[in-house]
């Protein structure tokens, strides 16, 4: 099924952050012109950082929700939040899908089944690369493994939604679209209530 919402759903699509700046580079474990990648944030805040899957405490890994778009790794682009990709071989904005939400949450945290983070990291990737692919209406996807543990989570309703997971919309300082990558953040909440927390905590030192 086709997720086109069309470029008018751009103004109210969820929220969009002011634009952060990341770079992106491949690694031992990126597999063609797939992730896994390491995203270093430059500037702002674009995702947690230092999780099991994670291979420094200051980056994180992620993939590609586009085919027909790229990036140039180690260059520094701009990168604001949203909840799907824009533009891309879907065109419009793409909603993410929640069983690439299912997907990266449990690559992030290290409990993907069958994802090997071990000798055979760099296979893995290019099997959950396809699978993100293909969910995505992505040419080049395949439907495997990883594609049917995610269709048995949703249809048994052991995940429902995007949870954590938002999209890196990716543009360079001409403002031409690249390759949107995933990320997780934290809980909606987490970050104001720890400020809130904190603030409260100098009231009472007062």
């Amino acid at each position: 099924m086709t997720k086109y919402v069309g470029l008018a759903a751009l103004a109210v699509s969820a929220s969009v952050a002011s634009a952060q700046t990341v770079k992106f580079d491949t690694g031992p474990f990126s597999n063609g012109p797939g992730g896994e990648f390491t995203a270093t944030q430059v500037g702002g805040f674009l995702g947690l950082t230092g999780l099991a899957s994670d291979i420094t405490p200051d980056t994180f890994q992620t993939f590609c929700l586009e085919v027909s778009e790229q990036f140039v790794p180690g260059t520094f682009y701009n990168g604001a939040l949203n909840t799907g990709a824009i533009l891309g071989s879907v065109g419009g904005f793409d909603p993410l899908d929640e069983r690439t939400a299912y997907l990266y949450t449990n690559f992030r945290l290290g409990t993907l089944a069958g994802y090997d983070y071990g000798a055979g990291r760099q296979a893995s990737a290019g099997d959950l690369q396809a699978a993100i692919w293909y969910i995505e209406g992505e040419s080049g996807g395949v439907n495997n493994a990883f594609v049917a543990l995610a269709d048995a989570a949703v249809t048994s309703f052991a995940w429902t939604g995007i949870g954590d997971v938002r999209v890196i919309n990716v543009t360079d300082d001409a403002g031409d679209y690249k390759q949107d990558q995933l990320t997780l953040v934290p809980a909606p909440g987490v970050l104001g209530l720890a400020g809130l927390t904190g603030l409260l905590a100098s009231r009472r030192r007062r």
